[in-house]
């Protein structure tokens, strides 16, 4: 555990955006191609983005919207609150990535939203934008310590990230077959929530991975 406390430390305030812009922008290519493969002959699909899903142009990251006056840092969280919910509600993955990313440009300190982007980008097998986007969310977290920031953070609100965090951060090593790595962030979810029933799996998978067969049939027998 304290050495993911450590590697959370670590981490450095990075500005992902443009490895985020590039994944959206390349799965978005291959659908047009898979569609435009599969219907020879017709024209390929206009795609329109759903009402309210434009991209905002004053998109900024952590250092710069820490630099804003503390009441435009408030209306840009409100803002990026109701892009979430909006994009929450969206079918496809690529409304649901598109509405995020405008949220995290509104608001980049909301690390709840860089985890939502996290766990789409991991289940969609995008490893390196999911892997930036847990960095970015290291990043949130680590300013809510800071003496000058404006935004009340409840202590349940830091326990769901560490929980939430910790749980991506071992299904993504799992995705690259990194079975240690992943181990060690399922162990530190088990420790945050031992009835996690999630981390107890992915804790369960990794063992077997690495040829712990006792404790991955205890994992499967709970």
């Amino acid at each position: 555990m304290a050495m993911i406390v450590r590697t959370l430390r670590d981490q450095f305030d990075k500005d992902p955006f443009t490895l985020l812009w590039r994944g959206f922008v390349v799965a978005g290519a291959l659908a047009t191609v898979y569609v435009i493969a599969g219907c020879t002959g017709s024209p390929p699909p206009v795609y329109e983005a759903p009402e309210g899903m434009e991209a905002v142009p004053d998109s900024v990251g952590l250092a710069a919207f820490m630099d804003l006056a503390p009441e435009i840092r408030a209306a840009r969280r409100d803002r990026a609150l109701n892009w979430r919910r909006q994009a929450l509600r969206r079918e496809t993955t690529r409304d649901r990535v598109s509405g995020l990313n405008t949220a995290v440009g509104l608001a980049p300190d909301l690390a709840g939203i860089w985890l939502d982007l996290a766990e789409i980008w991991s289940w969609a097998g995008g490893h390196l934008q999911a892997d930036a986007c847990l960095d970015a969310a290291a990043a949130a977290i680590r300013r809510y310590n800071d003496d000058d920031y404006d935004r009340p953070v409840e202590r349940r609100e830091w326990d769901a990230a560490a929980r939430r965090t910790a749980l991506l951060r071992a299904w993504l090593h799992y995705g690259r077959a990194e079975w240690r790595e992943g181990l060690d962030w399922a162990e530190a979810a088990v420790q945050l929530d031992s009835g996690d029933q999630q981390a107890l799996q992915i804790r369960g998978l990794l063992d077997a991975a690495l040829g712990h067969r006792s404790r991955a049939h205890a994992a499967a027998d709970d």
